[in-house]
């Protein structure tokens, strides 16, 4: 991570890759790097990473109702540790779990898709 004046800028991962442009690695800030750490949580399955067990969030598997409180619970005791980032909303729409969360005071987007599709 590299400092640009007031602002912290990391390099773009996207599907995991390391994104270029112009020969170069794309960066992004820091509420986009807080972004993207908190799909890689949400997206890994909870208890299957070594050596942190606690990593992750069982949000893919959800297969019980009421679907949208069981995702809101996960994704809030998965991201309980992050700092700056609280989780305010879940809505279940086309096998996707759609997540409203708060970084430092500002509202972002992020879907995690269930893996039993319903």
């Amino acid at each position: 991570m590299t400092g640009k004046g007031a602002y912290l800028i990391t390099n773009k991962l996207i599907d995991g890759d390391y994104r270029k442009e112009n020969g170069r690695l794309s960066e992004i800030d820091l509420i986009s790097e807080v972004l993207q750490n908190v799909f890689v949580t949400l997206s890994v399955e909870r208890g299957k990473f070594y050596p942190n067990k606690n990593f992750g969030s069982s949000i893919s598997n959800i297969t019980n109702e009421p679907m949208e409180q069981y995702a809101l619970a996960f994704a809030r005791q998965a991201l309980d540790d992050t700092d700056g980032v609280y989780v305010l909303d879940a809505v279940i729409k086309s096998g996707t779990a759609e997540l409203t969360v708060l970084i430092n005071d500002k509202r972002e987007k992020v879907n995690i898709k269930l893996e039993n599709n319903v």
